[in-house]
């Protein structure tokens, strides 16, 4: 080759070296480079519809133009642990962010998750950042309803649970004030773990007469507890109903009388004490017999002062100035007779009151002896109580035996009471002299209602005080008049309570008998009418029985009301009759079934007239 050749063919190759290096750098400058590529985009966005064990999770994916595929991953940590879809799921290779959003379920109430959205590509994976969400608390569903069936010291509770699908326990919480305080049943009672609401209802029982209670509704399951609404009812109180009696010694009329007792049946026993006799008057006050007369024999008697009944009907009588006690059956015929007068044992000096226990055993205050006798039923000596705490007893009037068999004595000297088991042995003691509540000033009688609550003849203080099981002071009625009005005091002497919680009072001076009862307001729920779509107007009545009455109607798609009208509660006054009462509502929905029922509020307690429905159209 010549040198031309050789010199053409080194121009030649570098000229395609150089064209070569040209395109290289051409082709850098117009082509993607994969070293230069992005991995996914993605964001976090939020976790919604959460309930108490199921979400939605969303987020974004921006492919950056090649096939991507995504997941949630989630877990109580930031470790996560779960993932949603599996396999991961597709979000295309477009180059623009995608929303993208999956369910989950199986999780935790009342519990904090940690999620985010991961996503991969042939260019690399990317996370986005932790974000948070929190389950529901799946809670029983409670509603606190009414309370009702008032007397002196019992009510029933009322409300309605839905254990939300867990075992669920339930009580209601009860007390003077919204700290509530005492709960019942105990322990919690179980309400199920169903998924529908479930009435529930609970009697309560020592509670103060005339007195206001607030109450609630309380649930519990493993997800926690729930706390219906706050309600308030308020307990009977002492009404004086009416008097009979007047002195002399006809049939029905009455000597200084000193003791009464009302018997199963619901009449009405008296130790007509100056008239030598026991009289017997039924629930009206109208005479029906008597038996005993003046002296010292068998079934006479010489100022009898009390008497008492025991299982088997016999009446037991404080037969004081002969210093004995005899027993006649049920008709007044003489059975027995066991005492004499002395300070030995089973001697007496005024056997003034006597009170049977359950056992039989007979129990009598020995006034001048300034003791307590305890006899089998036989009559048959067991043994004697003189004292109570530091004192000794002084005049020991008034006897009770509570549900216990514990015994109450009316320490007259000592202006007390006090209790002892049924072995005699001291328990407590309340009261001291002087006229403010719970205070005494010649306390003579009392009785014990079903509820062990004591009814204490304040003689001389001319009124009844009312104490509960532990001696705490709940109320009190009466008052003195000189003029002998029919609902006030002269002489106050004995107590008896009957079957039905009402107070049968005697006055020695006023030769009566005195009966204060218990009535809240009557109510009646009737029809609604005047429906449409959206509105109807319920009607009812009510009674106030002579006592400042307010009503409401509630009403709602279940029994549990839980709206009322009118608001506040409206005053209907305080007279003896029946008021028709009627309120129109709504805001109602169409084709639906409504509850409702009128109640009504006076200071004897609250009423709950019978549930109606009404449909509207």
């Amino acid at each position: 080759m010549s040198a031309n050749e050789e010199c053409f063919e080194a121009g030649l190759a570098g000229f395609r070296t150089a064209l070569i290096f040209g395109l290289v750098l051409l082709a850098f400058a117009i082509l993607p480079v994969s070293a230069g590529a992005e991995s996914p985009g993605v964001t976090t966005e939020s976790g919604e519809e959460v309930t108490t064990k199921a979400a939605i999770l969303r987020g974004s994916v921006n492919p950056h133009g090649f096939a991507t595929t995504y997941r949630f991953e989630y877990g109580t940590t930031t470790s996560y642990g779960t993932s949603v879809p599996v396999p991961d799921k597709s979000g295309g290779s477009g180059t623009s962010s995608v929303k993208v959003s999956e369910p989950i379920s199986g999780l935790k109430s009342n519990t904090t998750y940690h999620f985010r959205i991961a996503a991969i590509s042939a260019e690399g994976s990317s996370f986005g950042k932790d974000g948070t969400f929190s389950t529901k608390v799946n809670l029983p569903t409670v509603w606190t309803g009414g309370a009702g069936e008032f007397t002196l010291s019992t009510a029933t509770l009322k409300g309605a649970i839905n254990p939300n699908g867990l075992e669920t326990k339930y009580r209601f919480e009860y007390g003077t004030t919204t700290s509530y305080g005492t709960s019942i049943p105990v322990p919690d009672k179980i309400a199920g773990s169903g998924t529908s609401e479930v009435e529930v209802s609970e009697g309560v029982g020592g509670l103060a007469p005339g007195t206001t209670y607030h109450f609630r509704l309380v649930g519990t399951s493993e997800e926690g507890t729930s706390f219906g609404e706050d309600r308030t009812f308020t307990t009977t109180d002492p009404r004086f109903s009416f008097a009979f009696g007047s002195e002399g010694s006809g049939n029905g009329q009455l000597s200084y009388p000193e003791g009464i007792e009302a018997d199963s049946e619901g009449n009405i026993w008296v130790t007509d004490s100056g008239n030598n006799r026991v009289q017997k008057f039924n629930s009206s006050g109208e005479y029906l017999s008597k038996f005993g007369s003046k002296g010292g024999g068998n079934g006479q008697l010489l100022y009898p002062t009390d008497l008492a009944f025991d299982s088997s009907k016999n009446i037991w009588v404080a037969d004081r100035d002969n210093s004995r006690i005899q027993k006649f059956e049920s008709f007044g015929f003489y059975l027995s007779k066991f005492g004499s007068e002395g300070e030995g044992n089973g001697q007496f000096l005024y056997p003034n009151s006597i009170a049977i226990d359950s056992s039989k055993n007979i129990w009598i205050s020995d006034w001048y002896n300034h003791r307590i006798q305890k006899f089998n039923s036989s009559g048959t000596y067991q043994f004697s109580v003189c004292c109570g705490g530091e004192e000794w007893l002084s005049y020991p009037a008034g006897i009770g035996v509570d549900s216990e068999d514990n015994v109450w004595i009316v320490d007259a000297g000592n202006n007390r009471v006090v209790k002892l088991d049924s072995a005699g042995e001291y328990l407590g003691e309340f009261g001291s002299y002087g006229s403010g509540n719970g205070e005494f000033y010649g306390p003579h009688s009392i009785a014990i209602d079903s509820d062990d609550n004591a009814w204490v003849v304040d003689r001389y203080n001319t009124r009844v005080q009312v104490f509960n099981s532990s001696g705490e002071y709940q109320g009190q009625f009466g008052s003195y008049s000189e003029e002998e009005e029919e609902d006030k005091f002269v002489d106050p002497t004995g107590i008896a309570i009957d079957s039905m919680g009402d107070v049968w009072v005697l006055d020695a001076t006023r030769s009566q008998v005195l009966k204060w009862t218990f009535l809240p307001p009557t109510t009646t729920t009737e029809a609604a009418d005047e429906l449409t779509k959206e509105t109807a107007t319920l009607h009812g009545t009510v009674n106030p029985n002579g006592f400042l009455t307010t009503y409401r109607f509630e009403y709602g798609t279940t029994t549990s009301y839980g709206t009322s009208v009118p608001t506040p509660d409206e005053d209907i006054g305080l007279g003896m009759s029946t008021v028709e009462v009627d309120d129109g509502i709504s805001g109602l929905k169409p084709a639906t079934t409504y509850h409702f029922r009128v109640v009504a509020t006076n200071v004897k307690g609250t009423s709950f007239g019978e549930d109606e429905t009404f449909t509207t159209k």
